[in-house]
């Protein structure tokens, strides 16, 4: 079908020669202009607000400083649950609403990670765990601080791959406020079996240490 011709000059001759155009189309009675009148509309439920022009700050505030269930958000700000999600989806938050879980991985941290990684992931080689932990005796609590999670997720890793878990109250570890940004490995003999709980070597009996002229040596409070 032909588009429309060209009008020019005044209305009245533009109009007769659309006239004349839709004629030849056997179309000579259609109006130029029709819209369809009010009381055809019956709907009750309109569309909201553009998701792309709605302020993503008051959801942000609501989730993360109010705790707010998104149902009641969308409820406060007049506009439906599709809708708030839309936006969260063009706006995401700028921070997670809770701590990110944590996921450990049994492998040493690669050069570089594999791009789209979820968040929360950390590497962890069961052999330096079992070596931290079994060895040198130090604390579940200790080695998670490290490693950046939580006691728990790192207790059910070393049950997973087999590292025997000691029972809590065990004297048998070194606490880190032992020796304050020290590990174990660096404190000599006998200290370090004393800070662990471990007897001394050197007695047979029950053991403290002393410092010495300079020197950690073993005594026996029961010869004194």
């Amino acid at each position: 079908m032909s588009s429309l011709p060209a009008v020019h000059g005044s209305d009245s001759v533009s109009r007769g020669r659309i006239d004349v155009w839709l004629e030849g189309w056997g179309a000579g009675d259609e109006p130029l202009h029709w819209q369809p009148p009010d009381d055809w509309v019956t709907a009750t439920a309109w569309p909201g607000p553009d998701p792309a022009r709605t302020d993503p700050a008051p959801i942000h505030h609501a989730l993360l400083n109010k705790n707010a269930p998104p149902a009641q958000i969308a409820a406060d700000l007049g506009i439906s649950l599709g809708h708030l999600r839309q936006v969260l989806r063009r706006n995401p938050l700028p921070r997670p609403r809770r701590p990110v879980r944590r996921t450990l991985i049994p492998a040493t941290e690669p050069a570089t990670r594999p791009s789209g990684q979820q968040p929360g992931v950390i590497y962890l080689d069961p052999a330096w765990l079992r070596q931290e932990y079994l060895t040198w005796h130090r604390s579940l609590d200790d080695i998670a601080a490290q490693v950046g999670c939580t006691i728990q997720t790192l207790n059910r890793f070393a049950r997973d791959h087999a590292i025997p878990v000691r029972t809590r109250g065990t004297s048998t570890y070194m606490p880190a406020s032992s020796a304050p940004g020290l590990h174990p490995r660096d404190l000599p003999e006998p200290l370090r079996s004393a800070l662990i709980g471990l007897r001394c070597p050197e007695l047979s009996g029950q053991s403290s240490v002393r410092m010495t002229s300079g020197k950690v040596k073993c005594f026996d409070p029961t010869e004194e």
